[in-house]
């Protein structure tokens, strides 16, 4: 009798473990049907910012530019009440939502749900619903957006350059400038790469610097910092001419994939002159541009196959 009862309780036990099981799978596919696929858990570590508590803000802001928010949001019944992402700032676009339910590997496996898409896996928007994938109630929701980034795009002009890569910046971006400088030819370059404090990179709020590379004609290379603001808008802005004296001419630029003067079309040529005292007004201009007198050269910029001349 004493084994019968034991087989009976063997055989209760499994039940009970397939229907957790199955009603864990029937949240699992609410959770798809009403958010996003959770594409990523944290349950005591895995965040990127300054903070160390999964239930703060601030363990969430890990991109360039990004802001978290916690709402007074909670559910007993996500299934009636999900959370629903509010309106937003034009300027900005959401990143992530984090729905916490639970406690990891008590009520449930993982109790921060991360999602990075909608239901359709395309991007966030306002009026988005989620739910945790695992439990019903939610505990808190964390919203996070960075600044919307600029469309690609390119500027040039015989003193500077300005490159809108179209997204946020990382290490593979870089600008590639043939010139002729003073009578010699060569290229100058502009890296993005990531702050080595061990190998004297400057200090920088966004983890990146510029290495302006000017060996190839004779120069030293410099390194700038970029602020946390330009890294997320996707945006180099390489004023080369404050590293240059006398003449040069811009002959081609790659900018990624992308191209100034891709053929090296030399029929034309377009020339300015600096004031004699430019003193320290220019400061105030952007981006630090040196004044120019021949302001031509503004719309100079949008012929395309036309090198750039500077005496």
């Amino acid at each position: 009798m004493l084994r019968k009862e034991q087989r009976r309780r063997a055989r209760r036990a499994v039940v009970r473990t397939r229907l957790i099981a199955a009603g864990t799978a029937v949240v699992l596919a609410l959770g798809a049907a009403v958010g996003g696929t959770a594409t990523a858990m944290a349950s005591n570590g895995g965040g990127g910012g300054s903070s160390t508590n999964t239930n703060s803000e601030t363990f969430w802001q890990q991109l360039p530019g990004e802001v978290c928010v916690k709402p007074a949001f909670s559910s007993e019944n996500s299934t009636t009440t999900p959370f629903v992402l509010p309106a937003i700032d034009s300027s900005r676009v959401f990143s992530k939502v984090i729905v916490k339910a639970g406690s990891s590997g008590k009520s449930v496996v993982q109790e921060n749900a991360v999602f990075t898409t909608d239901r359709n896996g395309g991007t966030l928007t306002a009026g988005d619903t989620f739910v945790h994938p695992e439990k019903d109630s939610i505990s808190h929701v964390i919203y996070c957006t960075v600044p919307s980034v600029p469309a690609a795009s390119t500027d040039v002009d015989c003193t500077s350059i300005e490159f809108l890569v179209g997204r946020a910046l990382n290490g593979s971006d870089h600008i590639n400038v043939d010139i002729v400088y003073n009578g010699t030819r060569g290229q100058i370059n502009v890296e993005i790469n990531e702050v080595q404090p061990a190998n004297g990179d400057p200090a920088s709020t966004s983890g990146l610097y510029a290495l302006y590379k000017f060996d190839a004609i004779g120069l030293p290379n410099v390194k700038l910092p970029i602020s946390a603001a330009d890294a997320a808008a996707g945006r180099i802005v390489f004023v080369y001419s404050t590293y240059l004296t006398g003449e040069w001419t811009i002959e081609w630029i790659q900018f990624n994939s992308t191209y100034f003067n891709k053929d090296r079309i030399r029929s034309e040529v377009h020339r300015v002159r600096r004031p004699a005292h430019q003193g320290s007004r220019d400061a105030d201009r952007p981006h630090g541009r040196p004044r120019l007198r021949d302001e031509r050269l503004v719309h100079a910029r949008s012929r395309r196959g036309h090198p750039l001349v500077h005496r």
